[in-house]
């Protein structure tokens, strides 16, 4: 999972150096040539969502269990295996439903969860905005483009970085590192500054928050993907993006206003990154489909619509989807049956 949120965040950064190639191309005609160069790339976004097939998982979960094997017999299609027949799924537990996905989130189960994701989510996206279109920390590398060149380049090996960390140390120790990270880096930022400090000093403290802040806002996105069940995913995902817009709202008024901003920003991440360990540890582990408190009476939780019981000789579908061509020769395995 870390792995994919890292690859997906690859795009990110291509985006950042085409806009940044774009940008001073056309830096002697108005902004808004810049905004109308790059508005045909929404026409092909709006035809790549309509390509995406619907998630398995939740259309499991919304007891939508044909159009479910229909997805994954396409995954199969495109991946020149044999599913096994007959496909039958594991249902996920029940759940007594009634309320929306938004209320959901402020569960007794899941409110503490809701409000660490917000608050950790809004503080790292505020970080890296800060550092990333503030003028004069920009400028510090003698030019605007040459600032947001070096910016996007170093986000890379942040991203390289990002899966092994996550799975080797932990989502929560992996999410405190790159917060603190950001804090040092920060707080060298002000002293540089406030000294008086020479560029290359000041550079190399805005790159290594702009390095610990981008890495810190992926591992954001994943925690909030693992932690909230599917029942309310998108609303989990949601809120902390929704939070981390309201950072990225705050981060240039703060910049502007604040006597100490750098100071005030360091503090923020060493205050998120105490309060991550108030989050569960989702490495590794499969992810709920249902709150606890929503589940019926007596029903304890499943494994994971996709995958099989370790009891049982059964594989995940989307594994014998992507599995080689060979094992289709092979006598199919049973699924659990729904």
């Amino acid at each position: 999972r870390a792995h994919v949120g890292a690859h997906l965040a690859y795009w990110w950064v291509m985006g950042l150096l085409l806009l940044v190639a774009s940008a001073y191309a056309l830096r002697s005609f108005s902004w808004r040539c810049l905004v109308l160069a790059h508005a045909p790339g929404l026409l092909v976004h709006l035809q790549l969502a309509r390509s995406l097939p619907e998630s398995p998982r939740f259309l499991l979960v919304a007891s939508q269990t044909e159009r479910a094997g229909v997805v994954l017999r396409r995954v199969f299609a495109a991946n020149r295996a044999a599913p096994p027949e007959p496909l039958c799924l594991q249902q996920p537990p029940a759940h007594d439903g009634g309320r929306s996905t938004i209320s959901q989130l402020w569960r007794r189960d899941l409110r503490r969860s809701t409000v660490v994701i917000g608050l950790t989510q809004g503080v790292c996206t505020m970080t890296f905005y800060a550092i990333t279109f503030d003028d004069r920390l920009n400028r510090l590398a003698g030019s605007l483009y040459t600032g947001a060149l070096l910016g996007a380049l170093v986000e890379l090996p942040a991203l390289v970085a990002l899966a092994p960390a996550t799975d080797s140390l932990g989502r929560r120790a992996a999410y405190t590192a790159f917060l603190l990270s950001a804090a040092a880096a920060l707080l060298s930022l002000h002293l540089c500054v406030a000294a008086g400090g020479g560029a290359p000093l000041a550079i190399t403290a805005v790159l290594a928050g702009r390095f610990a802040s981008v890495a810190a806002v992926n591992v954001a996105y994943i925690v909030a993907a693992e932690i909230f069940p599917t029942l309310c995913r998108n609303s989990g995902i949601g809120w902390g993006s929704g939070c981390g817009r309201l950072g990225a709202i705050l981060a240039p008024l703060i910049m502007t206003s604040a006597g100490a901003p750098l100071l005030l920003f360091a503090a923020l991440c060493l205050v998120a990154a105490a309060s991550v360990w108030a989050l569960p540890e989702s490495g590794g582990r499969v992810m709920p489909d249902v709150p606890c408190s929503e589940r019926v009476s007596g029903c304890k939780q499943a494994p994971s619509p996709l995958e099989s019981p370790r009891s049982t000789r059964c594989v995940s579908p989307i594994r014998a989807a992507t599995a080689p061509r060979t094992t289709a020769h092979r006598t199919p395995p049973r699924l659990a049956p729904a």
